[in-house]
């Protein structure tokens, strides 16, 4: 993505020519990158948390209200991958491409997408089965609140 982003940038600087399909292939890469390293983040305490509330819980209660967000986070993401996946299969069926130029089948970046969601759904379902087995949550050893 890196790259296909600086050819963007040199050819349009020193050439004036603008390489439409960086553009198009970069987001379609940005959007997978970004929803597939999530379920990595998740399970290693890599997201941002708003601790005041959670400080004042007893670590039991801390886990039963994480072990229920967690339920409900991956009830939510369960339900944006399998609208994913339908997507792709309804733009596989119908035989849409993108506005771009390159005419990009719509189906393949959209299969990428879900994919990244299945990805974060696998995440969640690890911190669940975690929560629920009495292992850390997060599996790079950082404290937990509580």
């Amino acid at each position: 993505m890196a790259v296909m982003l600086v050819i963007e940038v040199i050819t349009t600087s020193f050439f004036s020519y603008s390489q439409p399909w960086a553009v198009e292939y970069s987001g379609y890469l940005l959007a997978a990158a970004l929803f597939s390293g999530a379920g990595w983040t998740l399970s290693h305490g890599g997201h941002i948390r708003v601790a005041l509330l959670l400080q004042t819980m007893s670590p039991r209660v801390f886990r039963l209200t994480d072990l229920a967000l967690s339920v409900f986070a991956f009830g939510i993401a369960l339900y944006v991958s399998w609208a994913l996946i339908e997507n792709a299969a309804r733009s596989y069926e119908r035989g849409s491409v993108s506005y771009y130029l390159s005419q990009t089948p719509i189906w393949m970046p959209q299969t990428l997408l879900a994919a990244s969601w299945v990805i974060l759904c696998c995440g969640l379902l690890a911190r669940i089965l975690r929560l629920a087995t009495g292992q850390p949550a997060q599996l790079s050893g950082q404290s937990e609140i509580g």
